[in-house]
């Protein structure tokens, strides 16, 4: 395996880890806190998108992201934003989205 391997392998196992928070967060709300931890599953959820971020830092580091990438990441990433806020327009229009958007 190479280091470049051995990350991606990280980064699948912390974005499994974000999904598995998020769901926590859709079946017991936010803002809850299990006994055992200190952190609600939204703060969970944030500190698994830190370890994300930290294995795309490695990612970075051995050269498996160019400057080029680092644009086109972040022109993506306004595109998503514009992108999902009109499908969420388009979803309270058609009921499925039960709040106001303004």
């Amino acid at each position: 395996m190479t280091k470049s391997e051995y990350l991606l392998t990280c980064l699948i196992e912390e974005l499994s880890e974000v999904q598995q928070e998020v769901c926590k967060c859709l079946r017991f709300t936010l803002d809850h806190k299990y006994e055992k931890y200190n952190d609600t599953n939204f703060e969970k959820v944030l500190l698994e998108f830190a370890d994300v971020r930290a294995i795309r830092c490695l990612l970075n580091d051995i050269g498996i992201e160019t400057e080029n990438t680092s644009e086109k990441i972040q022109e993506r990433f306004f595109e998503k934003i514009k992108r999902t806020e009109r499908l969420m327009k388009e979803s309270v229009k058609l009921g499925v989205l039960k709040c106001p958007l303004d």
